[in-house]
């Protein structure tokens, strides 16, 4: 680290992250030592920077001896084999008098340090972040452990769980049963599942209701326990994936979750490629801005110098807090380097966006299927919302968004994928049509927008005409591949009168494919060039621009 600090400086870094690990700290029940620590904090302090850790203490890598080898070590077992690890379960309640513990003993001894930038909580996870157990090989004292993208709820403490769950919202065994379709003697005969062996839908999404929610509610109790531990103190919570049910991230929770205490959310999943990283990083930047919470990014993996160029046009055009990166993932490339120094200081000019287009996230056909965003590289959802982006900056808005009035944003409503919502959602969207928003939906390949029951007759009276003041947009053709449907998109929107000046302007920007554009709230409009020539824009004003490749560039309007 010493010798590393220095070029953190130069760079224009503010400070570090590491690792603050349970087994580190409390190697015998209770008694805390933090002089290891207290070492990285004097050395920060030498060289003027500052200390954002990421506190862990229910991943498997570091838990200490003494309490992996007692009866309180409840680790995950997943449904797909019957396999535990070490990973411990949030189900069991046995971890939490020592989570509350650390974080308060931590809070004491560096919550008032003015080394301390911010804290990162690691709340489970193979590494530390919110969410249930997937890749990665960082077992008890490095050892082997099962773990995979799955199900981790077949413990008894999950089983039992679930019941309770289910318990509060049927209330009867003879209501469940109508709902699933099942004929259970008693809550007590129902046990965890696998989703897709649900031959009824509610089924289905009760399950991934719970499970997505008790992961919530486990890192919501974390950063409640940080927040009582340090009050002043910046808490970012840990947020990874691309969100499939399995991970159990829930990005619209989490960004209301933190916002309500004042802190905010580090995503740390990051793309080298900028589509791609819009598409899997967009909804939860786009809840962070409705809801208040500060947004910081980390990659998650490879770094080349094009990934710079992409990682801080990201940060530019979110008005994001804190960027931060794995060394090697910038000092061990040259060319990454010369791309930081070059445009780096671009930052100093980062804003929101203004948006008037959002596009649906299909959260209850997610967990009715895994087509639509399961496989990170074959999801139908990710390959359009990518297409899109080439076409117009927009944002994403979620089922919970829409139940908390984010709707009333936006001018305009596009679907990507997803044909099946809940009822209380289809009205809300309904009525917002009805107040003068405009829907377009494309009806192939899964056909018009309907509940979870399987009702159409909203969509039915829209496709008759029955809007009130807004309008619904009917695509007839097949939106696969992504290029046509974002193609159509963008033409309707150049005939749309609601959309403000500035986003009618941009639209009719003359580029190429993979170039970019933002428009900021500070009156900037944001190009990148991601290509590997470079490209001749013309902007509706007449005035033209070339752009080298993957550079960015500000434009004032």
């Amino acid at each position: 680290m010493r010798n590393l600090l220095p070029l953190v400086r130069a760079l224009g870094f503010g400070g570090i992250e590491s690792y603050v690990k349970w087994n580190f700290v409390e190697r015998s029940p209770g008694l805390f030592d933090w002089s290891f620590y207290d070492a990285v904090n004097d050395e920060l302090d030498r060289h003027g920077l500052r200390w954002f850790p990421l506190l862990i203490v229910g991943s498997a890598y570091t838990l200490p001896a003494w309490f992996h080898d007692s009866e309180e070590n409840a680790g995950f077992e997943c449904l797909e084999h019957r396999m535990r690890n070490d990973i411990q379960s949030i189900f069991c309640g046995l971890q939490d008098r020592y989570v509350e513990r650390f974080l308060a003993e931590f809070g004491r001894h560096y919550g008032r340090r003015k080394t301390l930038l911010g804290v990162r909580l690691g709340p489970s996870g193979n590494y530390g972040e919110a969410q249930y157990p997937a890749r990665g090989d960082w077992g008890y004292q490095w050892g082997p452990i099962h773990t995979h993208i799955g199900y981790w709820a077949a413990d008894a403490c999950a089983q039992r769980r679930f019941r309770e769950w289910l318990r509060e919202r049927y209330r009867s065994i003879e209501a469940l049963n109508q709902a699933w379709g099942e004929r259970y003697g008693s809550f007590e005969e129902i046990t965890t599942f696998l989703p897709a062996t649900a031959l009824a839908r509610r089924k289905r999404i009760d399950f991934a209701d719970w499970y997505m929610d008790s992961m919530s509610r486990w890192c919501e109790r974390w950063a409640e326990w940080a927040r009582q531990a340090m009050p002043e103190t910046v808490i970012h919570q840990s947020s990874g994936g691309w969100v499939p049910v399995e991970i159990g991230t829930d990005y619209s929770f989490q960004a209301r979750s933190m916002a309500r205490l004042g802190g905010g959310i580090r995503l740390t999943n990051e793309s080298d490629n900028y589509a791609d990283n819009f598409a899997i990083t967009r909804m939860a930047s786009s809840a962070a801005r409705f809801y208040g919470a500060p947004l910081g990014y980390e990659p998650g993996g490879f770094g080349s110098a094009r990934g710079v160029i992409a990682r801080l046009y990201n940060m530019l055009t979110n008005g994001g807090e804190h960027l931060f990166y794995y060394h090697a993932n910038l000092f061990g490339n040259d060319q990454a380097i010369d791309a930081w120094l070059e445009a780096a200081s671009l930052l100093e000019e980062r804003a929101r966006p203004v948006i008037d287009v959002a596009a649906f996230y299909p959260d209850t056909t997610i967990k009715l299927d895994d087509e639509p965003l399961r496989f990170r590289w074959g999801s139908v959802f990710l390959v359009k919302a990518q297409a899109l982006r080439s076409a117009l900056d927009y944002d994403f808005v979620s089922e919970q968004m829409i139940d908390d009035g984010a709707l009333e944003r936006y001018r305009v409503l596009v679907f990507l994928w997803g044909y099946v919502t809940e009822r209380r959602i289809l009205e809300r969207i309904d009525r917002w049509v009805r107040a003068g928003g405009t829907l377009i939906y494309p009806t192939q390949p899964r056909g018009l927008l309907e509940t979870v029951e399987g009702d159409q007759s909203i969509s039915q009276r829209w496709r008759q005409g029955e809007t009130g003041k807004g309008r619904v947009i009917f695509y007839p053709g097949d939106p696969v591949p992504g290029e046509y449907y974002a193609r159509f998109v963008r033409n309707e929107l150049r005939r749309l009168g609601s959309l403000r000046p500035q986003i009618r302007r941009a639209l009719e920007i003359d580029k190429p494919e993979f170039v970019y554009w933002s428009v900021l709230e500070n009156g900037r409009l944001a190009l990148l060039n991601f290509e590997d020539e470079q490209a001749l824009i013309r902007l509706e004003d007449g005035r033209q621009l070339r752009l080298p490749p993957y550079r960015m560039a500000l434009v004032g309007e």
